[in-house]
């Protein structure tokens, strides 16, 4: 399977940082959105018209332009010390000014 990077959707107000499957689709769709986006994301008002909303509790605190964008690390010190630890991805700062020079 093949997925993208992550995307920042907006919708009006409504933002939502996501990582899709890749699939092809029909020539006159843009995107799918899956069950378990709209699950998380459950819009209010007639789905055939303009008045969609996301007004829910969840998304008016969670789904901000500022919790889209918004990108943490943080360092677990004890993952120094297991001998277990693996490394399992890396971090490129270049991709990382790279997407923010994009997004602004």
């Amino acid at each position: 399977m093949e997925y993208t990077e992550p995307l920042v959707l907006q919708y009006q107000k409504h933002f939502s940082r996501e990582v899709f499957e890749v699939a092809p689709l029909e020539p006159e769709v843009d995107i799918f959105l899956p069950f378990w986006w709209i699950a998380k994301n459950p819009p209010q008002g007639p789905w055939d018209s303009e008045e969609l909303r996301f007004s829910s509790l969840g998304c008016l605190e969670k789904c901000t332009r500022f919790e889209a964008e918004e990108f943490s690390l943080s360092l677990d010190e004890t993952v120094a010390l297991d001998p277990k630890a693996r490394i399992i991805g890396y971090v490129s700062v270049l991709h990382l000014n790279k997407l923010s020079r994009v997004r602004s």
